[in-house]
């Protein structure tokens, strides 16, 4: 009985490191003042999210899994929830959740909105292309301006409408 007692805490402590260092790959912001300390330190990209949220739900193994991709070590990958840190999303400008944006050193250089199923292989282009060059931050792509990776709607002009002449009234005591 005290055996069973004692490897079942083991394996309870265990667990619980395990799985500490499994989530300890996504950082999750806990006040603006942390989201300040982190977000200029190269590379850093951060999922804002709602627990109510269906496609957060979707999108939340899949940005684990970016962020415990062996080459992204550098990377500093976000979790922040709109609700308790309303503050950030709207300084942000995230309008809707998921939202996952991308910084290099502390400036957006993208930013993808919804839950895609190729999540993980499209971000993995962003922080590739606009964030690292030879496996270091690029401080080019912190210069750039920022570009949204989500379609966006086509804007439609408005329909041309003919100018159109007022009629000649005539009367029946009018000379012609």
């Amino acid at each position: 009985m005290v055996t069973l007692r004692v490897s079942y805490l083991i394996g309870l402590l265990a667990g619980i490191s395990l799985g500490t260092l499994v989530s300890a790959a996504v950082i999750e912001v806990t006040s603006t003042e942390h989201f300040n300390e982190l977000k200029p330190k190269g590379a850093v990209v951060a999922k804002f999210y709602a627990t109510w949220c269906g496609p957060c739900k979707k999108l939340s193994p899949l940005y684990k899994d970016l962020a415990g991709k062996g080459g992204f070590g550098d990377v500093t990958f976000l979790a922040i929830d709109i609700d308790k840190h309303n503050e950030i999303a709207t300084k942000h400008g995230v309008k809707g959740v998921p939202t996952t944006i991308f910084f290099a050193e502390g400036r957006e250089v993208d930013r993808m909105v919804g839950g895609q199923d190729d999540f993980v292989s499209e971000a993995s282009k962003v922080i590739n292309n606009k964030m690292k060059s030879g496996g270091k931050v690029t401080k080019e792509a912190a210069k750039e301006p920022a570009k949204k990776t989500t379609p966006a709607k086509k804007k439609t002009a408005p329909a041309k409408q003919k100018k159109v002449a007022p009629k000649k009234t005539t009367c029946a005591t009018c000379p012609k």
